[in-house]
């Protein structure tokens, strides 16, 4: 991830989605370069989402070489629970205390780049630091034309499943397409009493699942297009999944945090 050098204006908030990093702008009271951490340095305040423990030594790390590289600017980091991220950034925002830095989901920090409140990357990063990053990635995070966040990282999908689970419900392996999902998950259902998996709706699964279900999701002008019949089709796939009772209730308030227990008190078997 690219770093902005710590210069004097408003506080900026840049925002780091799962799979690629956002920028939000002036939310802070302060102004960037005032000093306000021990012995008259600046501070740099970086929220990231549920890193810690797994990722303390690899921060840890980043951040004594952003300060070398820095001298005189202090970061402090500040780990929030998945859960609590949203709540805490508007309370800070209405508050005039918005971090520096922030690793954001991409719905949350889509929403805050259409009310404006995100930096213009494509003006904020140079350009030989934007060449850094495949152009499909920088511009995975391009609204209007402009881009409001750095790449953070970017991740695959794996399927992990209880086999005890699987075999008790007949089957061999698990299901590798959504037809066969949606099979697997009454069979499941059936015959053990468990759900087959739980969706996360917190994120952008559902968008992916419709892209991967040969769904179009905009025209070529940025308009919605999904409203066909592929995509009333792929929707209702999720809908009778849910009225159906196959997957569990709690999928449209809970995260994937929620989806982490289930499976490991037994109650999903992928």
């Amino acid at each position: 991830m690219s770093v902005l050098p710590f210069s004097g204006v408003r506080r900026r908030l840049l925002a780091g989605l799962l799979c690629c990093s956002l920028a939000l702008a002036g939310c802070g009271s302060q102004s960037a370069g005032q000093p306000t951490g021990e012995g008259g340095q600046a501070e740099v305040e970086f929220w990231t989402m549920q890193l810690k423990p797994d990722l303390d030594a690899y921060m840890t790390q980043v951040i004594q070489k952003f300060e070398a590289q820095n001298p005189g600017v202090k970061v402090r980091w500040v780990d929030v629970p998945w859960a609590d991220m949203e709540r805490k950034i508007l309370a800070a925002v209405a508050a005039g205390t918005a971090p520096d830095l922030a690793n954001l989901n991409p719905p949350f920090a889509m929403k805050l780049a259409e009310r404006g409140a995100l930096v213009d990357m494509n003006a904020a990063v140079p350009a030989q630091d934007q060449a850094l990053y495949f152009p499909n990635i920088w511009q995975a995070n391009a609204l209007d034309q402009q881009v409001f966040g750095i790449p953070w990282y970017l991740s695959t999908a794996v399927t992990i499943y209880n086999a005890d689970l699987l075999k008790q419900a007949g089957l061999s392996q698990p299901p590798a397409t959504y037809q066969e999902l949606a099979v697997a998950a009454r069979q499941i259902k059936q015959k053990t009493g468990k759900y087959a998996f739980m969706p996360a709706f917190d994120g952008g699964q559902m968008l992916e699942s419709l892209v991967q279900m040969g769904v179009k999701l905009t025209d070529d002008q940025g308009r919605a297009a999904f409203n066909t019949p592929e995509g009333r089709a792929a929707f209702q796939y999720w809908v009778d999944l849910y009225q159906q009772g196959l997957i569990p209730r709690d999928s449209l308030t809970e995260g994937h945090r929620r989806a982490i227990e289930l499976y490991q008190s037994g109650e999903l078997v992928m």
